[in-house]
């Protein structure tokens, strides 16, 4: 990964590691997928955690986490960034109406821990906004993730 990309990813898992112990818990995990309004029942949790975990150890290091990262990006370089950011959409989506609404990207945003005021996200919102009707829908929320999809990512 590049070094920017990796401290990006590396903070990310920072995020994940509410204890700070270098490892990503499954209580951690279900935490962190609660608070981006995707609760998973137990046995979900589980298999995403085990999904991650090379070395059996029942939680998620940094290295695993890199590596894992490292490989979605790959798988996700063979879809279309259109196909990708209607996954990211449907995240976002927290009430499934085919609009983000102001409260759920402010709570997307604060469950990353992004640090957005509520006028900044209002003030995003009204710029992604181009019918005007208080929301991002699908097409506007596309058309800002094909002018900042990265055209050449290069993964070691």
């Amino acid at each position: 990964l590049e070094s920017l990309e990796r401290k990006q990813v590396e903070s990310i898992f920072d995020r994940f590691d509410s204890s700070g112990d270098g490892m990503i818990s499954r209580l951690e995990f279900s935490q962190l997928m609660e608070s981006l309004g995707c609760p998973m029942p137990e046995e979900r949790v589980n298999n995403m955690v085990a999904m991650l975990d090379q070395d059996g150890s029942g939680d998620v290091s940094k290295p695993e986490f890199l590596h894992w990262y490292k490989t979605f990006v790959r798988e996700h370089e063979r879809k279309s960034p259109r196909e990708q950011a209607e996954e990211m959409f449907t995240m976002l989506d927290h009430d499934g109406t085919k609009d983000i609404s102001m409260g759920e990207l402010k709570r997307s945003l604060d469950a990353m821990n992004a640090g957005f005021t509520v006028d900044e996200i209002g003030e995003l919102v009204r710029e992604l906004d181009e019918n005007g009707d208080g929301t991002v829908g699908l097409e506007e929320f596309e058309r800002l993730f094909e002018s900042y999809y990265p055209k050449d990512l290069e993964i070691d």
